[in-house]
């Protein structure tokens, strides 16, 4: 049978960490929405381009199509990345908050105390 250690932890300045993670995760993923102006600005240019593709002569069509083809590749790994690291925000919230209901104390007597059992 293992040793089991009783530890008292102050939890207030946990509590505080996890509600700046909140708030951090939460400014990621607002400003990371204010890119969605700029995704359609980018959409109106690949728009655009597409458009003067069917108009131009042989060697423009060949140029533009080219330039095409790179905005949409870099258009394709910017997307995955903000995607990935929104998901991220995401997670570190729903974490933080899990951790914030596991830190609140189910002593009434102390609030700024809880025990943490260590195997």
């Amino acid at each position: 049978m293992p040793k089991v250690l009783v530890k008292e932890v102050p939890i207030t300045p946990l509590l505080y960490a996890e509600m700046d993670q909140i708030a951090l995760g939460t400014e990621i993923r607002n400003n990371l929405s204010a890119y969605d102006e700029m995704e359609q600005w980018e959409d109106r240019l690949k728009e655009f381009i597409a458009d003067k593709i069917l108009i131009a002569d042989k060697y423009w069509k060949y140029v533009l199509q080219r330039i095409l083809d790179i905005v949409e590749k870099i258009d394709g790994v910017q997307d995955a990345q903000i995607d990935r690291v929104l998901a991220n925000a995401h997670k570190v919230i729903y974490i933080s908050r899990v951790e914030n209901q596991i830190l609140e104390p189910g002593v009434k007597e102390n609030r700024d105390q809880m025990q943490l059992w260590v195997a």
